[in-house]
């Protein structure tokens, strides 16, 4: 199978009972991961290698899958092992720098495994600090044996519930790095946002949940921040260079049927959609078809099935965040 990423050596091999071929990306390429797993009886799996294209999986964690177009997806996440994922590149320009960084982690008790031997796959166990392993990556990224900070993203989940994920990101055959904005004052709370990394610029390649200004398409730009504590969130977006023809609306809901059935009309409008915690939509409208999404979605909401947010002025080059009203906050559910 092309494009495929193969787990020869699975951290639990021993355990894993079966391989199913996901689909994913990795790096800018739509790829097939073959996932050593553990069948349970019951219609989930439980991972048993560390995971290159899945960002949103950790080893140990309890899964499903569904098929879309013909190919295998992580439908849901069940049940938490409790361990970390990190996944950096290592310098082709250093000597000797795959078995200096692999050394490093091993003294922190980390368990890894390698891809195309530049890729490494680390998994940080419950037991085990996360700052700890953090510091080593940091020590080997100014070490210089670390390639592109942008490559270098964790899954924690001890703080994914800090991180907003697009684990369904519109355009994620073209994503290649991983960039965040903050979403709150009050809390820690960061939006992942996929991008592709192309001739030093960021092209977003997902539907904002709770960024203003920002759409589908646009160009903008990031500063690489390397935090000292967690969430470790290396790559931050400071703001929009070009903005593209797209247009973002947001739209909340108490019940998940209606999210469906919304997403559907969306769909058959001919717009783009990604869902958020089973009651939200961010909807990616183009200029032709604007007029027609929000005159649906105001349908909607003057029957009282939704609350929604249009879109905003082009001519603003902010990246933002706001404040959702109390009532929208309370229907929606969303980040408690």
């Amino acid at each position: 199978m092309a494009n495929t990423i193969i787990h020869s050596q699975p951290a639990l091999g021993s355990m894993s009972d079966t391989t199913l071929a996901v689909h994913g990306s990795f790096l800018g390429n739509t790829v097939f991961e073959e996932l050593a797993c553990r069948r349970t009886g019951s219609g989930t799996y439980i991972l048993c290698c560390i995971p290159f294209a899945c960002p949103d999986l950790a080893m140990g964690d309890e899964f499903t899958v569904a098929s879309r177009e013909g190919r295998l997806h992580v439908a849901d996440v069940t049940a938490r092992s409790g361990h970390s994922t990190f996944f950096v590149t290592v310098s082709s320009k250093t000597a000797n720098g795959l078995s200096s960084v692999l050394k490093a982690l091993q003294e922190v008790g980390c368990r890894w495994e390698v891809h195309a031997d530049i890729f490494v796959a680390i998994d940080v166990a419950e037991s085990i600090s996360e700052q700890d392993c953090w510091d080593v990556l940091l020590q080997e990224y100014h070490a210089g044996r670390l390639g592109d900070i942008q490559a270098l993203y964790s899954f924690s989940t001890a703080h994914s519930r800090l991180i907003v994920q697009h684990p369904h990101a519109t355009w994620s055959g073209r994503a290649n790095a991983i960039a965040y904005a903050r979403i709150s004052d009050e809390q820690a709370y960061w939006e992942q946002i996929h991008v592709e990394s192309r001739d030093n610029r960021l092209i977003v390649c997902c539907i904002p949940f709770f960024i203003y200004h920002m759409a589908l398409g646009d160009e903008v730009v990031a500063e690489v921040i390397l935090p000292s504590t967690p969430p470790f969130v290396p790559n931050h977006l400071k703001h929009i260079v070009k903005h593209s023809p797209n247009y973002t609306f947001r739209v909340y809901a108490q019940h998940g049927d209606l999210i469906d059935r919304i997403g559907r009309e969306m769909l058959s409008l001919g717009c783009d959609i990604e869902i958020y915690a089973n009651r939200m939509i961010a909807v990616n409208a183009s200029e032709g078809i604007k007029a027609e999404v929000q005159n649906a979605l105001n349908a909607l909401e003057d029957n009282e099935e939704i609350t929604y947010e249009g879109t905003e002025i082009k001519s603003n080059n902010h990246i933002d965040y706001r404040r959702l009203p109390m009532e929208t906050q309370r229907r929606a559910n969303i980040l408690d």
